[in-house]
């Protein structure tokens, strides 16, 4: 029987469960909808809406030979569900139909069995507070010796992403954002000298006032700006870059510009 979830490095068959065909996997989290009704005037204002967290239901079962095999089997799943400190933990939920991609998930709700001797059936539920999908590897893994990617990415032939480019003077350079994935903040890492450093894209830039000669990460997806590990967000100032699917134009300017520059991003999907 082939695996239809994993949690981390475990797959529902290493975990001693199957998953039956009833299971909820819903295609959108419900919305989160910004309204406001005033008196005496029809329907409502709509300001919009953003999307609630993904709820995961797996209806499952336990076939063993007797109760105490039974009991063995779901104490395993229970202990692979929470932390040493008896927490539910985050986890990647990987699924058969979404290949190279994955969700951040823990248990949520209830864990009970319907036991009928070495039989057990429950419910599985599953929390995505993000309800978006990622990428299992970031633009500068894809490779073609990649053992994690596989034919069925959405990654034209001959993707070349996240590779680190010399910056001697202003330039722009492309970046791709695989097929189906909504927008990203990308991470992108500047190491070298330059003075009032500008980076664009898409509408959006920031700019440092001085690299002298740091480490300096801007990390859009946390929006964290470091300079040699400490705080860089005295000298940012500006937007975090947004790119979209298919390829970005991003400019790079300055002043007594000698650098490298890396942008790395990780795919998000419905």
């Amino acid at each position: 029987m082939k695996p239809q979830i994993w949690l981390d490095d475990k797959s529902n068959i290493d975990l001693g469960f199957i998953v039956r065909g009833t299971s909820k996997r819903p295609g959108l989290p419900s919305t989160v909808d910004r309204t406001l009704s005033i008196a005496g005037r029809h329907g409502i204002y709509d300001f919009g809406a953003d999307l609630n967290s993904r709820l995961f239901v797996y209806d499952c079962a336990v076939i063993t030979r007797n109760y105490k095999e039974l009991q063995r089997v779901v104490q395993g799943i229970a202990a692979h569900l929470v932390d040493r400190h008896g927490r539910p933990k985050l986890m990647r939920l990987k699924v058969a139909e979404r290949p190279n991609q994955y969700f951040n998930v823990r248990y949520y709700g209830a864990f009970d069995i319907q036991r009928i001797m070495g039989t057990g059936l429950f419910s599985l539920p599953l929390i995505a507070a993000d309800p978006f999908a990622y990428s299992e590897v970031t633009n500068d893994e894809v490779n073609w010796g990649s053992e994690i990617i596989t034919f069925e990415a959405n990654y034209p032939m001959g993707y070349t992403g996240g590779e680190v480019i010399s910056v001697t003077g202003n330039i722009t350079h492309t970046v791709t954002v695989g097929s189906g994935s909504l927008s990203v903040r990308p991470k992108i890492i500047l190491s070298g000298v330059g003075k009032n450093v500008s980076v664009s894209a898409d509408g959006k830039s920031f700019r440092i006032s001085d690299l002298a000669g740091k480490l300096w990460v801007i990390d859009g997806h946390h929006m964290t700006v470091t300079a040699d590990g400490g705080n860089g967000l005295p000298n940012f100032d500006g937007d975090f870059i947004e790119l979209y699917q298919g390829d970005n134009e991003m400019s790079i300017t300055g002043v007594g510009l000698s650098c490298t520059m890396q942008v790395i991003l990780r795919e998000r999907y419905l």
